[in-house]
């Protein structure tokens, strides 16, 4: 599967629905309009100051490329840190890929294993 803009604003919709800014996984913020390999540098509403809000969808298992419950949106500089697969560590904090029970697809854990991706917090993944 060729991850584009065209399946990222699908995914995008079908996680997030209208809204236009929302946080990764980790906490970082991402802009809907923002999807790309650049930084897209946004003023925030919260405090005036100009961050980047660019995002990607990440494959979390990278040997899985088709499947769409293997992808998470992030924030792109996130993105860049989990490349060492299974375990990583994003902004000094260490997190691992789990294979998910009940359904075909991946998700984040905290050390503590808590898991943080979009399919644990939206509480639903994408169906065949």
């Amino acid at each position: 599967m060729v991850i584009d803009k065209e399946l990222a604003m699908k995914i995008w919709e079908a996680i997030y629905g209208d809204k236009e800014v929302v946080p990764d996984c980790f906490g970082a913020y991402m802009k809907k309009d923002a999807y790309s390999d650049e930084a897209v540098l946004c003023t925030s509403s919260r405090d005036g100051r100009v961050y980047d809000y660019s995002w990607t969808l990440a494959r979390l298992n990278p040997t899985d490329v088709d499947n769409l419950n293997n992808l998470e949106p992030m924030m792109r500089l996130s993105a860049l840190e989990i490349s060492d697969y299974p375990e990583f560590v994003v902004r000094g904090k260490k997190y691992k890929v789990v294979k998910t029970l009940g359904y075909d697809g991946y998700g984040i854990e905290d050390a503590d294993g808590k898991r943080v991706d979009w399919k644990a917090r939206e509480k639903r993944m994408f169906s065949k």
